[in-house]
């Protein structure tokens, strides 16, 4: 009878080890069934970018897939930039000791696109030095990538109560390189989750697209553009400039334009198109017509002509706006002019 109950109780200890490797084959099975469908969205988001839109439009492509293959709270990604706020209220340069502070305000990371649980690109991190925070550590670290699954009580993550609040498990952030090995950025993601190695693999390969489509867009402009006199003389003008694309986009504003308009660059940049500024609906279509016309033949519409303005604060501005446009390429340079009207006095 013992020798009979113990064979029992041997089926049941080799049921009960059969049973766990099956379901550690299913398990196995679903994380490949995962990998394989996360590969494929990621291949349908390279063709994605391919098309023609504006680089902050492909960064936001970018931060949604993350949350959406990875399953991730939230992503963002950071580009290497001129510092642009530093006498302009950025939190960082007031900080004089400690390890978040700004030692080289020539350049910082700016945020320019971010999903899920934070959308908004205008808050702390907005704009992030070198060297600071777990961010600016990947930027311009030794590493170029820092992955762990335990946020709660990683040394380099400095908000332990924040993450666990939030119950996050994990966090991945790689470095967006140049050619010759310059940081241009950074792709970042926390997730509740933990995040595998297939997972990793995938991420890097996503970090390379990213790269690599930021330095071809950069180098479009650059042609685009054309020399750097042009840039220079765009930037220091005291007349608002911005630069238009085909579909109206506004993809980039000079200094006196953000004061012009009320708009900070990176709210108007790739997001904005010219269309919201005119306030009157027989200027708005008079300028379409203007705009679509200039791109078939420049000579076909006006040089210069007078609209109505309308800036964030809603204030009315008459204007008389001179556009050109950028020889070979579908970009336009509109400068703007505010138009004073004296007022006839009888003495």
């Amino acid at each position: 009878m013992k020798d009979a109950n113990k064979t029992k109780e041997q089926l049941l200890r080799e049921l009960h080890k059969t049973r766990k490797k099956v379901a550690k084959l299913e398990k196995l099975e679903s994380e490949i069934q995962k990998t394989n469908i996360r590969a494929a969205n990621l291949t349908l988001l390279k063709e994605l970018l391919i098309g023609k839109r504006a680089l902050t439009e492909k960064l936001k492509s970018i931060t949604d897939s993350v949350v959406y293959i990875f399953e991730a709270d939230f992503a963002r990604i950071w580009m290497t930039k001129d510092g642009d706020l530093c006498n302009k209220g950025c939190i960082h340069a007031s900080v004089t000791e400690g390890p978040h502070i700004c030692r080289d305000r020539s350049h910082c990371l700016h945020l320019m696109a971010s999903s899920g649980r934070y959308t908004h690109i205008d808050g702390y991190h907005r704009r992030v030095p070198l060297g600071s925070y777990k961010i600016g550590r990947v930027a311009s670290g030794d590493d170029p990538k820092f992955i762990t699954n335990d946020v709660t009580h990683d040394p380099q993550v400095h908000d332990h109560e924040w993450a666990k609040n939030l119950r996050l498990v994990s966090f991945a952030g790689y470095r967006l390189l140049s050619p010759d090995k310059k940081p241009i950025g950074v792709l970042a993601l926390f997730s509740k989750d933990k995040i595998h190695r297939e997972q990793e693999a995938l991420l890097e390969d996503l970090a390379s697209t990213t790269s690599q489509m930021i330095l071809v867009r950069n180098m479009e402009w650059e042609l685009n553009v054309a020399d750097a006199k042009l840039q220079t003389l765009f930037e220091k003008s005291k007349t608002p400039m911005m630069f238009i694309d085909e579909d109206t986009k506004i993809i980039q504003i000079n200094n006196e334009c953000e004061k012009f308009t009320g708009y900070l660059k990176e709210e108007v940049e790739g997001k904005k198109s010219w269309k919201e500024f005119v306030s009157k609906k027989d200027d708005l279509e008079r300028m379409t017509e203007y705009h679509r016309l200039r791109r078939i033949d420049a000579e076909s519409a006006p040089q210069s002509y007078e609209f109505q303005f309308m800036d964030k604060k809603g204030q009315l501005k008459d204007i008389n706006v001179t556009v050109e446009m950028v020889d070979g390429t579908k970009l336009s340079l509109a400068a703007l002019q505010t138009i004073h009207k004296k007022n006839n006095m009888k003495n």
